[in-house]
């Protein structure tokens, strides 16, 4: 096991009667978790009493040559039957992401060489 493989993020993503999009939709989600500089999983669950969205609307993993780090954000929004949860993954080319949850205050702080997270009101 490579330290790489000790920080793992898993990404779950709800699905229910969406076999026309889940493909798509995967793959959209693939190409943004292949940026992420650590290892991810998805696991897909069948599920009708949630949806998770997600927009990666100008991502750019290879911007140039000596680009390390992913440029933009990762939007989720996840809608349960008593709640919605949005949080924003935003990378700007640098060793420091950001990730925003609306329901969480402050700000979480990700260096994406050492895998740690840091929180801040």
């Amino acid at each position: 096991m490579t330290h790489r493989d000790c920080h793992l993020i898993e990404i779950v993503v709800p699905a229910h009667n969406e076999a026309a999009i889940l493909d798509a939709n995967i793959e959209r989600l693939l190409d943004a978790a292949s940026g992420f500089g650590f290892s991810w999983a998805i696991t897909i669950v069948d599920s009708d009493t949630c949806t998770l969205t997600f927009n990666t609307t100008g991502l750019q993993t290879d911007a140039t040559t000596s680009q390390d780090y992913p440029i933009g954000s990762v939007t989720f929004t996840l809608v349960g039957p008593d709640a919605t949860v949005t949080a924003t993954f935003t990378m700007d080319s640098t060793v420091e992401a950001t990730l925003v949850v609306d329901t969480v205050p402050g700000v979480f702080t990700i260096n994406l060489s050492t895998r740690s997270v840091t929180h801040s009101r």
